[in-house]
């Protein structure tokens, strides 16, 4: 299978669809609860949620600026098994956390 873009993003800004931010947990197809939401983001952030799953490839590009602190970490990340595979692990992901 051939593998497929489905984000872009930075550490700064997180994830991207077409230079729009995304929302995860909506992307995966769950509703959650603030406190859901609170215990997720507690215990991981997007892009380590992201490299936690087995189909998703990510490239990561070091951007160094001249100015203190405005260095950051681009990336994108391909669905190696396709983009619903990688949809079905984000979801179990989650939820596994949430557990």
């Amino acid at each position: 299978m051939t593998r497929s873009l489905i984000f872009q993003g930075s550490h700064t800004d997180g994830p991207m669809i077409g230079g729009r931010s995304i929302d995860l947990v909506k992307w995966a197809g769950l509703l959650l609860s603030e406190k859901e939401q609170d215990k997720l983001w507690g215990k991981t952030d997007p892009v380590q949620l992201i490299a936690s799953l087995p189909s998703a490839d990510i490239e990561r590009e070091e951007f160094d600026s001249d100015w203190p602190g405005q260095s950051d970490v681009f990336f994108s990340v391909f669905a190696s098994e396709g983009e619903e595979v990688l949809r079905q692990e984000l979801t179990a992901a989650i939820l596994e956390i949430l557990a």
